[in-house]
């Protein structure tokens, strides 16, 4: 819930706006910013403090209200319908094999060369997407995710505190802007 929160604001910036088509240019110059630096995080953050925040996470999934997080899902699905099959098909495609990259080379991050590809299979796929059905995907996640409970939120906090002390507050600030 948490993290398709935060893609629903990477692909449209505020539910309040009348839905406007995602530029896919725009999306992937903003998402190879975000991919390279939060691939640079995940590279050098110790796996202990990975694991206590990916625990930390699935307590806030754990944590959303049933009924917003299913209603998010489903609008998440209206969406991937209006998409392009094609690209859709290539984003899948190209992710699995970014996912065979980093198994075979025994690490969680694939090479930037996998990153970039699917970020731009991604960006290609969006700009096919109905942007009404986006705006109401990014309504319910980012309503599913603010009934995250109070203190699993904390708890995320308090841990991803840990990964940018961690890593350095350089990369985290890379990551974050």
């Amino acid at each position: 819930a948490v993290f398709a929160a935060g893609l629903s604001t990477l692909f449209f910036s505020s539910p309040a706006l009348p839905s406007l088509a995602v530029d896919s240019a725009v999306l992937s110059d903003k998402g190879h910013a975000f991919a390279e630096a939060a691939a640079d995080v995940l590279r050098n953050v110790d796996g202990k403090t990975l694991k206590g925040a990916l625990r930390a996470a699935t307590e806030v999934a754990l944590s959303v209200d049933p009924v917003k997080a299913v209603a998010a899902i489903d609008a998440g699905l209206e969406v991937l319908e209006t998409a392009d099959a094609q690209l859709l098909l290539e984003v899948l495609k190209v992710a699995e094999k970014a996912t065979t990259a980093s198994v075979d080379a025994g690490v969680l991050i694939p090479p930037d060369e996998y990153i970039n590809a699917v970020v731009d299979a991604a960006a290609s796929v969006a700009g096919t997407v109905d942007s009404t059905k986006l705006s109401e995907f990014s309504s319910k996640a980012t309503a599913t995710l603010l009934s995250a409970g109070k203190g699993e939120l904390g708890g995320l906090t308090f841990q991803a505190t840990k990964v940018g002390l961690s890593v350095g507050p350089a990369k985290v600030a890379t990551a974050t802007t």
